[in-house]
């Protein structure tokens, strides 16, 4: 807070140099005129932003994280200011992220001063990006001759969310010329 006040006086006593640099013939008017209002906007910034608004959550990190399925997630937390002050240790934390299920979750920060309650958020996003494992029973190429009949030893499929997703292979015999086919 201290240092918004002398930045809020320092652009005050700045906006004054240039007013007496203007009346001493220094300087023109447009060049006062554009140096007062500069240091002017910073005076109000710094003052309307310490003593009328005053208070702020900033999450540490981003507000929208992506995380894996399965994987750790340690919430990196926020810090807070109210009226120029350190309010950190007056933050609530709430929601949780469950790693084991897909999904959208919020975690909300949030502090009350007088009868306001100041609130911020992180959403995590916990998706499942990893393809799924197949492995094929038997050998990858095989021949057959034109009198036998061709039987697909088939496959297996596993994910790392769903588990064993073996029923839900679907196959599909390609004809590559009159003697070759491929099964996908």
């Amino acid at each position: 807070m201290i240092l918004r006040i002398i930045t809020a006086a320092a652009a005050l006593l700045l906006s004054a140099v240039f007013v007496i640099l203007f009346k001493k013939n220094k300087i023109s008017a447009a060049v006062m005129q554009k140096a007062v209002a500069a240091t002017a906007a910073v005076f109000l910034t710094v003052f309307i932003s310490t003593f009328f608004i005053g208070a702020k959550i900033n999450v540490n990190g981003s507000r929208n994280l992506t995380v894996e399925v399965f994987d750790t997630y340690t919430d990196s937390g926020a810090t807070a200011e109210y009226q120029g002050k350190n309010v950190t240790n007056k933050l609530s934390v709430s929601g949780d992220v469950d790693t084991s299920k897909i999904g959208d979750y919020i975690i909300e920060y949030s502090f009350v001063a007088g009868k306001h309650k100041y609130k911020a958020e992180r959403t995590v996003h916990v998706v499942d990006t990893v393809a799924p494992q197949i492995a094929l029973n038997g050998d990858e190429n095989c021949t057959v001759s034109s009198l036998e009949l061709f039987n697909d030893e088939g496959a297996t499929a596993t994910d790392n969310y769903d588990g064993d997703i073996t029923a839900q292979i679907k196959t599909e015999i390609k004809k590559l010329s009159d003697a070759a086919y491929d099964v996908i």
